[in-house]
């Protein structure tokens, strides 16, 4: 696996094993409820949790403040850029777009919406969403305009 610094990619050395109460049915499955979905954790094959595993740091972190008295909270952002190609010679030009810009004004608002609903029929708990400031404007080289969008997950235990 390449997933992780330090472990080679010629050998099978990583050992992944379902967290069975994650479970839930791919969204995106040609066949609705056809696909089982889990998060893993990442074991080594000395059999002991990957140290190199975000998920194993979450873990151990928890772990550490727990025998200290503390509950970690922590949330989550999905961050990503919509790229939409120009379809006249105006569009993509406009400079009112930005930070908690809406339509007419961002072009990727109903596919943002659309995520939030996935995401909340997965059970993610979702604290908002909306556009950033990430906007890469086509030229007369590149017909593609580029808008970052953010979903921020709900704070949870």
């Amino acid at each position: 696996s390449s997933l992780f610094p330090g472990i080679s990619t010629s050998s099978s050395d990583i050992v992944l094993t379902p967290r069975l109460d994650t479970a839930f049915f791919d969204p995106f499955a040609r066949v609705p409820r056809s696909v089982l979905c889990f998060f893993c954790w990442h074991y080594g094959i000395d059999g002991k949790l990957l140290p190199q595993s975000p998920e194993t740091i979450l873990y151990r972190a928890e772990e550490e403040l727990f025998k200290m008295g503390h509950i970690m909270w922590a949330h989550g952002e999905v961050e990503y850029f919509l790229g939409k190609e120009r379809q006249n010679q105006l569009e993509g030009l406009e400079s009112d777009h930005g930070y908690h810009a809406s339509a007419p004004y961002v072009f990727g608002q109903d596919l943002r919406r659309e995520a939030i609903m996935i995401l909340a029929k997965l059970g993610v708990h979702i604290k908002y969403a909306h556009s950033e400031n990430g906007y890469i404007a086509s030229d007369p080289e590149n017909s593609t305009t580029w808008e970052q969008h953010e979903i921020e997950l709900a704070l949870e235990p």
